[in-house]
């Protein structure tokens, strides 16, 4: 949505729509209605038009000097300024031959004063108002905007991470954060990640993350990250135990991995040991999975007979610890976040 500011006697409107649906065609007219409805050629530099995009600001700038220059010579106009002029003089009660010589004026005082046509970004016009104040808002009068904000959040990681043994406290997070990724077989290097963390706290749905986040100091993140990792851990560690124990029991009774339904490759025996060996994106088991643990029996078409007494003790003892491991699992989206 656009806003036109005009003289104290204009009420204030608000049109609201969709792309496509006419809006700078509306937006055009009312801007024109308050130039014409003047009696002074100039009245358009007491008026703001204030629009989103460069691209938006250059098309009403556009529109409105074509219909001025349109009416000025209504009879080889098209049909879409012959609509909008019969609005203006509908709306404002003035005939169309004394609209054509009100716009020609005003577009002879426009081309004159072109600097005064005064329709723009929300950008440039919050700039002009710092610029006028800069002095009151403690700012060089030289001051710059950098518009390409890829570049300050590059300098703003350099700056950071330049403070590396001069900051005691933030080398020790820096190191911290190196072993953990060197741990994982990752990359090492930490720019990109702070630069990543850095383009979404800069988005609008960061901005509540970054004040909920902004009084807290180093000490209390490294309070925080204790936390999490014994959070993290607590729950590996639960899951691991019960992947340990499947394993454990299956070796003292000498059953094969294939003799369990699904197979060694992805069925029940290989989900045990997603968890005895914290694969941590594998704690949900597949679809194909959930059906083999709640089949009637554990034991493959491949198994020996012989085997099947002890396959069901095994059914008997782990189908309990399965449920449990889907109950802790409740929690999986909280884990991976935290991870």
């Amino acid at each position: 949505m656009s806003k036109l500011v005009g003289m104290e006697h204009i009420p204030f409107k608000i049109y609201s729509a969709s792309a496509g649906s006419g809006k700078t065609f509306t937006l055009v007219k009312e801007y024109l209605k308050i130039c014409l409805q003047a009696q002074r050629s100039n009245t358009f530099n007491q008026i703001l038009a204030i629009t989103f995009t460069n691209k938006a600001a250059s098309e009403m700038k556009a529109r409105i000097m074509s219909s001025l220059k349109a009416f000025s010579n209504i009879e080889s106009a098209e049909q879409t300024e012959k609509d909008m002029l019969a609005l203006i003089s509908s709306e404002c009660d003035i005939d169309r031959q004394e609209i054509s010589r009100r716009a020609r004026q005003i577009f002879e005082s426009i081309l004159h004063n072109y600097s005064q046509f005064s329709i723009g970004t929300i950008d440039k016009f919050t700039h002009r108002i710092i610029r006028t104040f800069a002095q009151d808002l403690g700012l060089p009068n030289n001051f710059e905007v950098e518009m390409e904000h890829e570049l300050l959040l590059k300098k703003a990681v350099d700056i950071l991470i330049s403070r590396t043994g001069e900051n005691e406290k933030l080398t020790k997070v820096f190191v911290s954060f190196i072993k953990d990724k060197t741990a994982e077989d990752k990359s090492w290097l930490i720019e990109n990640d702070f630069y990543a963390v850095a383009k979404e706290l800069l988005k609008e749905s960061g901005q509540e993350h970054c004040d909920s986040l902004k009084s807290l100091t180093l000490d209390d993140f490294f309070e925080l990250k204790k936390a999490l990792n014994k959070y993290i851990s607590g729950f590996d560690r639960q899951l691991t135990e019960i992947g340990q124990s499947f394993e454990l029991s299956c070796s003292n009774k000498q059953l094969k991995a294939s003799w369990f339904r699904g197979g060694a490759r992805s069925g029940i025996t290989k989900y045990f040991e997603y968890l005895r060996t914290k694969n941590w994106e594998k704690y949900i088991p597949s679809q194909s999975n959930l059906k083999n643990f709640e089949a009637e029996n554990w034991y493959a078409g491949s198994a020996p007979s012989t085997s099947y007494g002890d396959i069901d003790a095994i059914q008997n003892k782990f189908l309990p610890a399965y449920h449990n491991v889907l109950e802790l699992l409740n929690d999986y989206p909280k884990y991976v976040q935290f991870r």
